[in-house]
């Protein structure tokens, strides 16, 4: 559930930042197909992604942001 929720803020990052997925995966190094997977809570994310995702969307509410690495950060 953790996951699927984080997935959901992310999205709005992105979508609120006017980013493409392809330009999202760029970022991190890895296949356009994984920032869906990451999104839906298909695929696991860590913190440090959390963290980087949100500096390069614009994301400056750092208080949200560490809220959403510690969840990335807790797999329970």
């Amino acid at each position: 559930m953790r996951q699927r929720r984080l997935g959901v803020e992310l999205r709005k990052m992105r979508q609120a930042a006017g980013m493409t997925t392809e330009h999202a995966a760029g970022l991190l190094g890895v296949p356009r197909t994984n920032i869906p997977n990451m999104e839906s809570g298909r695929a696991p994310v860590s913190g440090a992604r959390v963290r980087t995702l949100a500096s390069n969307y614009g994301c400056t509410d750092q208080s949200y942001v560490e809220a959403l690495a510690a969840m990335a950060g807790d797999r329970t």
